[in-house]
């Protein structure tokens, strides 16, 4: 197996959810703020080196219409960008609803002092999904 990396992408933040090496469970998530796609990309290879990632989910962000929007494109590219560095799976798993269920997991007050919690937990939800869809199969 190995250590999965779900990552829920956002132009401003972005929350990175990692699992156990047995890709059982989620162990650990964060999020970061980034300042382009060249620190987004360079933030995630720091992380997949020191985590010891073997595969990489990235979420895909399509509308509740099932339509492909500007942010969409945005995380196919980021996607594109990955699978083409990594020799080990690169993923996209529809990621609709994710914020907002996060949302109700982190009470308003920290939501308001750090929004980075939302994004962290929205990474954990994308992972544990995928886990979950994983084990299924």
């Amino acid at each position: 197996m190995g250590r999965v990396m779900a990552i829920d992408l956002g132009k401003k933040r972005v929350g990175v959810a990692f699992s156990d090496e047995q890709a059982f469970m989620c162990i650990d998530a964060l999020a970061f703020e980034v300042r382009d796609d060249r620190d987004l990309i360079k933030r995630i290879e720091k992380l997949v080196d020191e985590r010891g990632v073997a595969e990489i989910v990235v979420g895909y962000p399509i509308n509740l219409k099932s339509e492909r929007t500007e942010t969409t494109r945005w995380a196919e590219r980021i996607y594109t960008l990955l699978r083409e560095r990594y020799h080990f799976p690169v993923n996209l798993l529809d990621e609709r609803m994710t914020t907002a269920l996060a949302e109700r997991f982190v009470p308003v007050k920290e939501r308001k002092r750090d929004k980075s919690k939302v994004d962290a937990v929205a990474a954990s939800l994308l992972l544990a999904d995928y886990l979950r869809r994983r084990s299924e199969t």
